[in-house]
């Protein structure tokens, strides 16, 4: 038996929900509509300037097929982004799925839309898939991500929110414009050398029974140096804006600590190419749609962890 892999679109869409919603808990337990729409969000992106999709066979995402039957969905987003003065069309690897019985197949999947890709970026990779991932050529650039109490500061509300008539950069401004649509925010601010540097972030919402929590969540820094010095300034200011107790950083924007954090998660963020240490989350599911809580904690992807061990040393055949 081997699965077929088509590219997702609309005549799939029922069948795509159906398999995420017996596969995630938390899009179980969403409506059907709510679902559709989050679907909508990762699968259906327009850039500014889009990459030419003659050569991209998956552009709103992958189906696995056992015949006419789906049994998986592997959500990709692929744009150009600006590496070292170049441009580089970038794969980001979202949220994949198998139905039981089909979670051998991650492997052949992965290597067939990893096929002939020189810059990826999975900023969700699970524990037992990193190995797998290491074999087509991705390496772990974070494992931290950081939870901040709202810092205190005497400079809350310096630091503003700026849009793209604001930004000079002219790939900053594009970046901005791109995203817009998502909810995504800027700001500026003047860094030592006295150029401009800015951040970008979203504010993630989460509801758990009867508690609504609300968080801003970082998803580029231009300068982690500049950024991690005036951090209190920074963060408070934003959380006062956006009126949450909470922020999240990974440890690669920040070149040192500014405080103990209340919590430190455990994270995969990969990549493979020229993309380098400093990659943001942009163009990505973290900064297209809020993520569902329990996304790591996928009760059957979890069962590629003893496929992996008995595979990761063997050649691939599929």
């Amino acid at each position: 038996m081997a699965l077929k892999y088509v590219e997702y679109t609309e005549k799939y869409k029922d069948e795509v929900i159906k398999c995420l919603r017996r596969n995630f808990d938390t899009l179980g337990n969403m409506s059907y509509s709510d679902t559709s729409k989050w679907l909508d969000t990762i699968s259906d992106y327009e850039w500014i300037d889009n990459p030419e999709r003659k050569d991209i066979p998956f552009w709103h995402g992958a189906v696995g097929l056992d015949g006419y039957k789906v049994v998986g969905f592997f959500g990709l987003i692929y744009a150009n982004r600006i590496v070292n003065g170049e441009k580089k069309l970038v794969l980001n690897a979202t949220t994949w799925t198998l139905d039981p019985g089909y979670t051998l197949y991650v492997i052949s999947a992965t290597k067939k839309l990893f096929l002939d890709m020189d810059n990826i970026t999975d900023f969700s990779a699970l524990d037992q898939l990193v190995a797998l991932n290491k074999r087509f050529g991705l390496k772990v650039i974070d494992e931290k991500s950081y939870f901040f109490r709202k810092p205190k500061s005497k400079c809350s509300g310096i630091y503003k929110i700026v849009e793209a008539n604001d930004i000079k950069d002219s790939i900053i401004k594009q970046e901005y414009k791109d995203h817009i649509r998502y909810s995504v925010k800027c700001v500026s601010y003047t860094a030592t050398s006295g150029l401009p540097e800015y951040i970008f972030y979203i504010v993630n919402n989460r509801q758990i029974d009867f508690l609504k929590l609300r968080w801003v969540f970082i998803l580029k820094v231009t300068d982690p140096s500049s950024f991690s010095k005036k951090y209190n300034d920074i963060a408070s200011s934003i959380c006062s804006f956006e009126k949450v107790s909470y922020i999240q950083v990974d440890s690669h924007f920040m070149t040192n600590v500014p405080s103990k954090p209340i919590k430190i998660e455990h994270v995969n963020r990969m990549v493979k190419g020229d993309i380098g240490n400093n990659v943001d989350y942009l163009y990505s599911e973290y900064s297209m749609a809020d993520q569902y809580a329990g996304k790591s904690k996928h009760p059957v992807l979890h069962k590629i962890r003893k496929v992996i061990r008995k595979t990761v040393k063997v050649k691939d055949n599929k």
